[in-house]
């Protein structure tokens, strides 16, 4: 439909294109629209203006950024500096329970289990802190895993005083029958 009548518009001014040709506009038309236009005056108008908005905005726009940026990057600096303290702090504490484990291997175990389900409890607290750590790296979930690991030294110290203490009879019944 658009069509037909851009192409009977097309036809219309083809067949009475002398007609358009032959009139000359006044002379004073012109004139006349420019009366008639609304004046482009007035400071709202002045280029100094626009300028100096500009220049406010982006004013404006440097100092949030500047600010925004340079905080996250000390932000982002710090928790830098807390996952790498914490991972030499995974480092140490890991060798320190490597060392109590074996220990507590080559002792016998009376209430092992207990035990067990507490080291387990605790080991799965510590991987839910780790998780917090990577979404959220801050002083407080370093001190909740560093104070985690040495929950966990203390208990497996725990069970190496008892497992000793309960060994001490047998080896000194052993030796008196000798």
């Amino acid at each position: 439909m658009k069509k037909d009548m851009s192409d009977g518009l097309e036809r219309f001014i083809q067949q009475n294109r002398e007609a358009f040709d032959d009139r000359v506009p006044p002379g004073t038309l012109w004139a006349r629209i420019e009366q008639q236009l609304v004046p482009l005056t007035g400071w709202w108008h002045s280029v100094r203006v626009w300028r100096a908005a500009a220049l406010l905005l982006l004013g404006v726009l440097g100092y949030v950024f500047v600010y925004s940026s340079g905080s996250t990057w000390h932000e982002r600096k710090e928790q830098a500096s807390i996952q790498k303290e914490v991972a030499d702090l995974n480092l140490f504490y890991s060798g320190q329970l490597a060392e109590k484990v074996s220990l507590i291997d080559g002792l016998a175990a009376e209430d092992y289990e207990s035990f067990a389900q507490d080291l387990q409890k605790l080991e799965a607290m510590y991987l839910v802190l780790q998780d917090e750590l990577k979404k959220r790296p801050t002083q407080s979930v370093k001190d909740a895993i560093v104070l985690n690991w040495l929950v966990r030294l203390d208990l497996l110290n725990q069970q190496i005083h008892k497992m000793e203490k309960a060994a001490r009879p047998k080896k000194e019944a052993v030796a008196s029958e000798v």
